[in-house]
């Protein structure tokens, strides 16, 4: 099983999913260890990444059910070209709850991808589920829930790009879903370096924040060429009425 592409995935494909998950079993006998002794199963999503080759099509499957606790070093997208896909509906998607105030995705690595997951601040200040730092271009989040464990355990931000311009050009962000009730929340997307080709589709935001700042997108000074902002909702629930900047977007465009 070298190849995958009956699937409709081009390269290898990897599972995760922790022991008792249901039918993990079976999923472990579809996938078995490679002859060349890759293993094709593995606990944790940082785990398959190190498996993955770089821009090779890998594509990681998260099963329904599985959950991981994220610290600010647990997950790191590092292999580029690695789709992350999680499988199942509603409640029963792969779930990564956020323990401390530094935990992120870090994703140091072009043309990736995470989909169909839950992320959950549970912890107060949480800087940003996913941080874009060097070479981190052409990366996709799709059909992600962002949402708080509860009172003052919450989100700052959600995704946040690195300060060196350009490096995250092209991110996608769509069909994404983020709910906050916290009032210190800023913004769904943060841009902390010049970006080209952002595209930001389709996003549901509901914000209880009453921080006087864009709370769908904010870039300070910086400069966004060939932008597509389409088809978004904010809500917002917080007090925001002596609001004195743009609610949806602070700073240049």
């Amino acid at each position: 099983m070298a190849n995958n592409f009956r699937s409709g995935f081009v390269g290898k494909t990897f599972i995760v999913g922790k022991a008792g998950l249901a039918h993990r079993d079976k999923y472990n006998e579809l996938f078995p260890t490679d002859p060349d002794g890759v293993s094709r199963f593995f606990a944790t999503v940082d785990a398959a990444i190190g498996a993955c080759t770089a821009n090779a099509g890998d594509t990681i499957l998260v099963l329904p059910g599985h959950t991981e606790t994220v610290t600010a070093t647990s997950i790191a997208h590092d292999v580029a070209g690695v789709s992350v896909i999680g499988l199942g509906q509603g409640s029963n998607r792969p779930t990564f709850t956020f323990s401390t105030a530094a935990a992120t995705i870090t994703v140091t690595a072009a043309n990736g991808m995470w989909k169909n997951v839950r992320c959950i601040a549970n912890f107060a200040d949480v800087a940003a589920a996913f941080t874009l730092g060097a070479t981190s271009t052409n990366f996709t989040v799709d059909g992600v829930d962002f949402t708080e464990a509860g009172a003052d355990l919450n989100w700052l931000n959600r995704i946040v790009t690195g300060a060196t311009n350009n490096a995250s050009d092209g991110l996608t962000v769509t069909n994404c879903f983020s709910h906050t009730i916290d009032l210190l929340g800023t913004a769904f997307i943060s841009v902390l370096g010049n970006l080209n080709y952002l595209v930001a589709t389709d996003n549901i935001v509901v914000s209880g924040s009453t921080v006087d700042a864009g709370q769908f997108l904010t870039c300070s000074s910086k400069v966004l060429l060939g932008a597509r902002v389409r088809r978004n909702s904010l809500q917002l629930t917080g007090a925001v009425s002596g609001a004195t900047v743009g609610l949806f977007q602070t700073g240049s465009s």
